[in-house]
């Protein structure tokens, strides 16, 4: 067989903040107590599982919709002697508060090398059923579990590796032994050929970078100007608009490298950003964890014709903050903070657009300390480099 070459290449499922589910469940009910088994696996050798004591039993063997879960799942199940329960009395069989307690404290293990990223062979289900393990109200999940995940399956359909698979590993349809098979998909999917590495993942000097993003920057200033006005990409050609994308990413990982301020897993970024300004939340997310405002997560998104995106600080330490926090930026508004029951109050933190990510950070928590904001405004050299992918973006 030919290996074919990974479109964009695959994140490193050796990161330390790779995990891996799988969970079992009744396709009758998708609440809590549909869900039969759930296994977690992360790449530090953890590995996690437990069968649901709150399972509907009876709607295994009355619910015709249940079909293939009782004639393949159940058996795995660690069942009592009358092969109709569970046995409540094996130590895998736990109560949903007690896997909702081990959850979180697997994922808090993982986010303790990273932030968690989580993989499943047909996902979707997976991450439902860990949501609703919280009632899927998102303000409830406890700190670094995903909101997002990536499809193994998914990733094996773009490679055309969806019919060479690993060997299973034990028995399939056990959620522990699918977990690991999952591990072994990731791994399998790393081994396809990669393109060669970007500049800002080799290893060379900062002289070099600078001198290859001020390149870029020339460039994209000259499509700028060249491309249609506005947001309208009639009339672009198509050439050129997959130059400006491709110029974009470049100079999201120039940021990232240049900043120097990200540990090793966000700096070796190897997968290809959705959004120009991604890196930038990436520092910034980074710069809030040092000082002390770690992010239960963070997100970019579109927002009409500009980009926005924003952070759940976790301010349950500092005692008195009411409600909820949540720090906005918008490419129009620049940085602002929301907080309080409802989160009905807004403030502008006051700082450049793209201020450096360390001046946010500290500027937030000066504020949430109820101190004065700091003197000035640090100069972060990459701040063109965003706006100009920002820029190039609208233009694409």
């Amino acid at each position: 067989m030919t290996t074919p070459t990974h479109p964009h290449g695959f994140l490193d499922p050796q990161s330390a903040s790779w995990f891996y589910s799988d969970t079992e469940f009744l396709p009758s009910d998708p609440t809590t107590r549909g869900l039969a088994a759930i296994a977690l696996v992360d790449r530090a050798g953890h590995k996690y599982y437990a069968a649901n004591a709150d399972l509907d039993t009876a709607a295994v063997f009355t619910d015709e919709r249940n079909a293939f879960f009782r004639d393949h799942v159940w058996p795995l199940l660690p069942l009592a002697h009358d092969g109709r329960t569970l046995d409540l009395t094996h130590p895998d069989v736990k109560s949903p508060d007690q896997i909702r307690i081990d959850v979180a404290a697997f994922v808090a293990d993982v986010a303790e090398r990273g932030r968690p990223r989580l993989a499943a062979w047909k996902g979707a289900q997976d991450i439902g059923r860990i949501h609703e393990l919280w009632g899927n109200a998102w303000d409830s999940f406890p700190l670094g579990l995903p909101d997002t995940f990536t499809d193994l399956e998914t990733e094996t359909l773009k490679v055309g590796l969806h019919d060479h698979l690993p060997a299973h590993p034990g028995r399939l349809h056990h959620a522990l032994d699918d977990a690991l098979w999952d591990m072994a998909v990731h791994d399998m999917l790393a081994a396809v050929n990669q393109p060669a590495a970007p500049l800002w993942d080799r290893p060379v000097g900062d002289a070099e970078l600078h001198n290859h993003l001020a390149r870029l920057l020339q460039e994209l200033t000259q499509l700028s100007t060249t491309t249609a006005a506005g947001h309208v990409t009639a009339g672009v050609p198509a050439a050129t608009t997959a130059r400006l994308r491709a110029l974009a990413d470049e100079v999201h990982g120039l940021a990232v490298r240049l900043d120097g301020t990200l540990p090793v897993p966000y700096l070796h970024r190897t997968e290809r950003a959705d959004l120009p300004h991604d890196p930038y939340m990436e520092l910034v997310d980074s710069a809030l964890t040092d000082v002390g405002l770690r992010p239960a997560r963070w997100w970019s998104q579109p927002s009409g014709a500009r980009l926005d995106g924003g952070f759940w600080l976790d301010t349950a330490h500092l005692g008195d903050w009411p409600g909820q926090v949540r720090l906005y930026w918008n490419q129009a508004s620049g940085w602002t903070i929301t907080y309080g029951t409802g989160l009905r109050t807004t403030d502008p933190l006051g700082i450049h657009t793209y201020a450096a990510p360390r001046h946010v950070a500290v500027t937030t928590r000066a504020l949430l300390d109820r101190q004065p904001p700091p003197a000035g405004a640090e100069q972060w050299p990459v701040a063109a480099a965003i706006a100009a992918a920002v820029q190039a973006w609208q233009k694409s």
